[in-house]
Parts: structure tokens; C-alpha cells; sequence
């Protein structure tokens, strides 16, 4: 008894009064935090790697290629905020990096700007709740809505999940610290055709902490230079590498069959569709960047020729 009435007037004191209101108000902040928010693992990283698996639509599942993304330095913007540079690799040994795009992330929202387009994207948002509509395009019929959250096991530690419904190949999740099992950048190609992404492999720290058990290696690139079925038309396409212009030359030209070109870019966007009407067509090709492109010609939904463009 004697101890508790000491303890009273040990906390009766001036100094003790005010570590009584600090532990206070500590233990009110972390009720709040508890009970209103919840700290996220960041998914804007520059210890992170991505390995995405690219297969086209046309093609069988089991062809195509991978490429790999990291974010890397900072950057100021028109709109006058820093941005995540975020870079891809297509080579063996992930090694070759070219800037592919922005990202930044606030209050659990993450956006991303292409390099070659002006608009910016939500691509997650921590902040959805189930029923929630995240992208609509009516024209197209497309709506992307979260179906339930949760919170499992993946890749090493617990997550917070999203599973997003509406998207035209895979059932979407969104992993907390990781983006989706689509790759990290697939949200930005909602409702866009021709392309389908699959996440192969994530590091952090250099570290391996998932791989994805329907891929044999973080590294595949089964896709050929150039494919024909023997068709009745066949096309040369030259230059390649090109610079501003490409040039499609149909070899047999008594033959008339009517044929459509489309033009990719390495994210397996589709960029041009034209429909060859003369024996040789010019395409102009100035306005995109370096690197990998990839081409069809197909005719009545019959592929005739397929490959690999460079550009310089």
C-alpha cells in the first residue's frame, strides 16, 4: 500500500504529468494507425528487379520472350515532381538497360508516364476496395474492377492482395511491394490487345524471391528471327536495322491476295495496322525510339510471315 501512495505522488509531479500525456498520445497515434491505415511495403524500389514473360497472341503460349525492369535515378518532370526512372533490358544477362518509362509512388498510389506518351496512369492503388470500377473504356466493352482483398503468403513474406477481374487473359492480383502477377507495368495496357504478359521472376537486393513455376529459367527468348507457313505471298521488309523508313516488297506480285501489316513495339503494343494495297509500300517509322520491334502479315486470320525489327 505503502508503494502505490509513493507511485501517486511520484506521478502527481510536474515532470511525470507530461510523460503521462507523451505515452498518451503515443498510444492514441498507434490505435489510429492500427485501426485507420496501414504501412505498405513500397513497390518503387531501386533494389527491385522484374522479369516479365511476353508471348503474343497470335503465337502458341510457350513462345516468346522475356524482358527485364528496374528502377533506377530520379528525374524532374514537366509537372515539376521527381520521378523513378524505369528502365528495361532484353539481353541474356540483363545488362543492356534503356529508359522505357516514369514511376512514382505517394500515399500508397503508384503512377506511371511512358516515355513515348504524355499520359499519366494510376497503375495501383492500395486504396481500392472490393467492388471498386479502376478503368473503364465503354467503347471496347472493358472494365477492370477489384473482386476481393486479402492478405497470403507471397514471396517471402505476408502481402496485402487485390484480385482484379475484367482483364482479357489472366486472372489479375496485385501483391503488395511487388506490383501484379502480370509484371509490374502491366495495369498501363488495360483493355489493349495483342500482347500477354506473365510475371517470370522478382529480386530484391539481387536476391531470387520468386520464380514462377510454369517458366524452366528467369531468361527465354524462343521467338524467331523470321517465320513463314508457306503461304502464297511472302513480303521482304528492309531495311533492318532501319532508321525513318521501312519498305514492304511483295516477291510475287501476280498474286492477289490482300494482306495486313501490324507493327509492335517490345511491350507488344500495337502501333501501326495497314492494310497493303500496292505491290511496294513505305512505312513511316520516324517517330519511334530505338530498339526491338516485332511484325505480322497475316491474311484472312491466316498468318503468313512474322519477325524481328530493329530500329536504330
Amino acid at each position: 500500500m505503502k508503494n502505490l501512495r509513493a507511485l501517486a505522488e511520484l506521478l502527481k509531479k510536474p515532470n511525470f504529468r507530461r510523460l503521462k500525456c507523451f505515452f498518451s498520445i503515443l498510444g492514441l497515434l498507434l490505435v489510429n494507425d492500427f485501426i485507420y491505415g496501414q504501412k505498405y511495403e513500397s513497390i518503387v524500389d531501386t533494389t527491385k528487379m522484374w522479369v516479365v514473360f511476353y508471348n503474343f497472341s497470335f503465337d502458341p503460349p510457350s513462345i516468346g520472350r522475356t524482358g527485364a525492369i528496374k528502377i533506377k535515378d530520379s528525374v524532374m518532370l514537366e509537372d515539376n515532381k521527381y520521378w523513378q526512372c524505369v528502365l528495361e533490358a532484353w539481353d541474356s544477362t540483363y545488362n543492356d538497360w534503356a529508359l522505357r518509362g516514369y514511376i512514382r509512388e505517394y500515399d500508397d498510389v503508384v503512377v506511371y508516364q511512358d516515355k513515348d506518351e504524355s499520359r499519366i496512369d494510376t497503375i495501383y492503388n492500395y486504396n481500392w476496395q472490393t467492388g471498386d470500377t479502376i478503368f473503364s473504356e465503354p467503347e471496347l466493352e472493358c472494365y477492370i474492377t477489384v473482386t476481393d482483398t486479402m492478405t497470403n503468403e507471397f514471396a517471402g513474406k505476408n502481402r496485402f492482395i487485390q484480385e482484379i477481374e475484367g482483364h482479357h487473359y489472366i486472372q489479375l492480383k496485385y501483391y503488395e511491394g511487388i506490383g501484379s502477377n502480370a509484371g509490374l507495368l502491366d495495369p498501363y495496357f488495360y483493355c489493349r490487345v495483342g500482347v500477354y504478359r506473365y510475371l517470370v521472376c522478382y529480386y530484391k537486393n539481387d536476391e531470387l524471391l520468386y520464380k514462377n513455376p510454369d517458366f524452366s529459367d528467369c531468361y527465354i527468348n524462343n521467338l524467331p528471327n523470321s517465320i513463314s507457313n508457306n503461304a502464297t505471298t511472302d513480303y521482304e521488309i528492309y531495311p533492318n536495322p532501319f532508321n525513318d523508313d521501312l519498305v514492304l516488297n511483295k516477291k510475287d506480285q501476280e498474286i492477289d491476295l490482300v494482306t495486313t501489316f501490324e507493327l509492335y513495339n517490345n511491350m507488344g503494343v500495337l502501333l501501326q495496322k495497314i492494310k497493303l494495297q500496292y505491290p511496294t509500300v513505305h512505312i513511316n517509322v520516324s517517330a519511334y525510339t530505338s530498339g526491338i520491334y516485332y511484325y505480322r502479315l497475316y491474311s484472312k486470320n491466316q498468318n503468313l510471315q512474322k519477325g524481328i525489327l530493329i530500329k536504330k
